[in-house]
C-alpha cells in the first residue's frame, strides 16, 4: 500500500506566499488555477497549497499522519484564520492498495491530535481489487 496524508487548502485565489508564512513551512506543492494537471489534459479548476507526509509498505502509516499533525498543531490559530478566509483546508487521506478491501485504525490519541486542529479529515481509497482467494 502508498498513500499520503496531506494538509490542503482549495480556493479560487489563494495567497501562496500568505499561507506559508502563517505555518512557517514551505508546501510540498502547490497548484495553480488553470494550469494543466499530471492526469491527462485537465487543468485545476482552483488554487492549492498541500503539506504532505507519504508512506509505503504493508498498511497506513499513522507515524505519517503523527509528524504531519506535530507540523500542524502549533499552528491551531492560524488554521482557524485560514479556514475563515477560504474555501476548503482539510486534512486528506489518500490510499492506493492493490488489495479489494482497505482499512486502517487511529489511535485514540492521533484523533485526539487531530481534533486539535480543528481539521475535517477526508479519505480517498483506490483500491485495484486484486485479492487472492
Amino acid at each position: 500500500m502508498t498513500g499520503s496524508f496531506s494538509f490542503s487548502i482549495y480556493d479560487d485565489s489563494l495567497d501562496f506566499g500568505e499561507i506559508s508564512t502563517l505555518l512557517h513551512t514551505p508546501p510540498s506543492s502547490v497548484i495553480k488555477k488553470g494550469e494543466k494537471l499530471k492526469r491527462g489534459s485537465t487543468v485545476a479548476p482552483y488554487d492549492s497549497w498541500h503539506l504532505q507526509e507519504k508512506f509505503q509498505g504493508d498498511g497506513v502509516d499513522e507515524a505519517a499522519l503523527v509528524l504531519l499533525l506535530q507540523k500542524l498543531t502549533p499552528f491551531q490559530k492560524e488554521i482557524a484564520y485560514l479556514q475563515q478566509k477560504y474555501q476548503n483546508v482539510i486534512l486528506n487521506t489518500y490510499l492506493q492498495s492493490n488489495f479489494g478491501q482497505v482499512g486502517f485504525n487511529l489511535s485514540a490519541e492521533t484523533i485526539r491530535q487531530l481534533s486539535l486542529t480543528g481539521l475535517e479529515m477526508g479519505i480517498h481509497i483506490l483500491s485495484y481489487g486484486g485479492v487472492e482467494e
